[in-house]
């Protein structure tokens, strides 16, 4: 699991904490462990084509994507009323999103044949360039 339990309640809000925790007493981290093991099934098939899953250590933002999505996911199963977390979903779509486009996780050292640079060719031209 990329995230905990103490995570995803972060990402809940106060009165749905209070109800879940009414509903299910005890039992109440082994939900949103069960939702975390769907969000972390989700994000290693998002990510598959692009990094090596599962991740043996998640980087924070791999946690708090899945966080989010377990949270949405508990909401949905809890109240059938999923919109009360839809922000949650669509911002870890997002993020999920923008790592595939990247290519890299935020911090990782890129190899030196993945950077690429230029200019526009009005601000400094072939031939300036040629100079240094």
């Amino acid at each position: 699991m990329y995230c905990t339990a103490e995570d995803i309640r972060g990402e809940l809000y106060l009165p749905l904490i209070k109800q879940m925790e009414t509903r299910f007493g005890t039992g109440f981290d082994a939900f949103l462990e069960g939702h975390a093991v769907k969000a972390t099934d989700y994000i290693n098939a998002q990510l598959a084509g692009r990094f090596p899953v599962p991740f043996r250590v998640p980087p924070s933002i791999i946690v708090s994507v899945a966080a989010k999505l377990a949270a949405y996911f508990a909401i949905a199963q809890f109240s059938e009323r999923e919109e009360l977390s839809e922000d949650k979903y669509k911002a870890a779509k997002e993020m999920l999103a923008g790592l595939r486009d990247a290519g890299h996780l935020p911090g990782e050292i890129l190899p030196p044949g993945n950077v690429r640079g230029g200019s526009l060719p009005q601000v400094f031209t072939d031939d300036e360039l040629a100079g240094w």
